[in-house]
């Protein structure tokens, strides 16, 4: 038989799994969080993403200048940041790879995570 365990709300870290069958035999193997990204939205900010899906180029709109804007891939890896320069803002991210990403927009008044999908 099997078992699923689901853990949650870790930090970024290393940690060593170990599994220990009826019988005795064990198997230790290591798993590393680099990043946890939450899906917690601040009901304050109201920025909008479209299209989205998108091919790649999005538009932004609801922004304040000086928010901070960040964008993360599925395993929590930074692969855009940018402090926000203007309140509507188009973003071309057609270098980054098929999939499904989070937008973090963080300021003063809290930060808000949008998920976002990049498709053909």
């Amino acid at each position: 038989s099997s078992a699923t365990f689901n853990v949650h709300e870790l930090c970024a870290g290393t940690y060593i799994i170990t599994v220990t069958d009826v019988n005795g035999c064990e198997s230790i193997d290591s798993v590393t969080v680099y990043s946890t990204v939450g899906l917690v939205t601040n009901q304050h900010m109201n920025v909008s993403v479209y299209p989205n899906p998108s091919n790649g180029t999005i538009q932004l709109n609801g922004l304040s200048i000086g928010q901070d804007l960040e964008i993360y891939n599925m395993t929590g890896k930074l692969v855009y940041s940018d402090r926000v320069g203007e309140i509507g803002l188009e973003l071309n991210l057609n270098r980054l790879t098929l999939g499904k990403y989070f937008i973090r927009i963080s300021g003063l008044s809290g930060h808000q995570i949008i998920p976002i999908t990049i498709m053909d």
